[in-house]
């Protein structure tokens, strides 16, 4: 079987832990754990007193391998591009993502990786949010947010419970992906990023509502850069703008 790596980035706020222990126990439980190399785990925690209980907890998974820890105000971590503007503190998953891409350059380009991370800890709003059409054709009954978010997380299981289908899949296709930034995508389409020739692409080939955004505005600017991704990744490496809906991207072939 080809290496297998997986990223998870863990936002620990007030909700982190059932999220975490139905992802961890879903590794374990599918075989998958046991499959891959490695579980990497960047965790920004909202509180600076929870250091022990996040670590304590990500390191009952026997595989996991803590790749940062620090608190929501501290200094973003693994920014690997110094000749560009240091992004704020807060930037979401993009964090572990950078991570992720400076791994893969020195792994076998047959390898594969999983982008997992705490999608609604935070409880998100989804009136009027562009997702719920698709939601709701997938059989989400939820009235409130917190039962949308639930679905989400439900919904989303399957990256990790259909992993065999996954990697099987990937043998023949750059990368799958799963909504919200949970994606299996291979090194060799990882080891295609160059920031500088990404962010120009991005003014341009992003769908429209993204262009804006650069690494030397807010958080939500650095966000909506590395949201899409592999998806975005993929139209930049084959000189394509992104205009098809982010769930038509299921299984893309290199």
């Amino acid at each position: 079987m080809v290496p297998i790596h997986i990223f998870y980035h863990l936002f620990a706020v007030p909700g982190w832990e059932s999220i975490w222990r139905l992802h961890r126990n879903d590794l374990v439980e599918s075989g998958l754990h046991a499959a891959c190399e490695a579980v990497h785990v960047g965790i920004v925690r909202g509180e600076a007193g929870q250091s022990g209980l996040v670590c304590a907890s990500v390191r009952e998974l026997p595989k996991a391998r803590l790749i940062f820890d620090r608190t929501l105000s501290g200094v973003a971590q693994g920014w690997p591009w110094p000749d560009e503007p240091r992004p704020p503190p807060t930037v979401g998953e993009a964090e572990t993502i950078w991570h992720l891409l400076q791994h893969a350059e020195q792994a076998p380009p047959e390898s594969v990786y999983l982008f997992l991370h705490t999608k609604g800890v935070t409880n998100p709003s989804w009136r009027n949010r562009k997702h719920l059409p698709y939601l709701l054709a997938q059989g989400c009954t939820g009235t409130t947010d917190h039962k949308v978010n639930a679905f989400v997380l439900e919904h989303l299981r399957s990256v990790v419970l259909e992993w065999r289908q996954h990697v099987a899949t990937l043998a023949t296709c750059a990368f799958s992906y799963r909504l919200f930034n949970f994606f299996w995508v291979r090194a060799s389409l990882l080891r295609q990023f160059d920031m500088r020739r990404y962010l120009e692409w991005h003014a341009l080939g992003a769908p429209p509502a993204h262009r804006r955004h650069r690494l030397g505005g807010d958080a939500d600017s650095v966000r909506h850069l590395f949201a899409l991704f592999p998806i975005k990744l993929h139209a930049f490496a084959n000189g394509r703008t992104l205009d098809t809906p982010p769930h038509e991207y299921v299984d893309v072939r290199t």
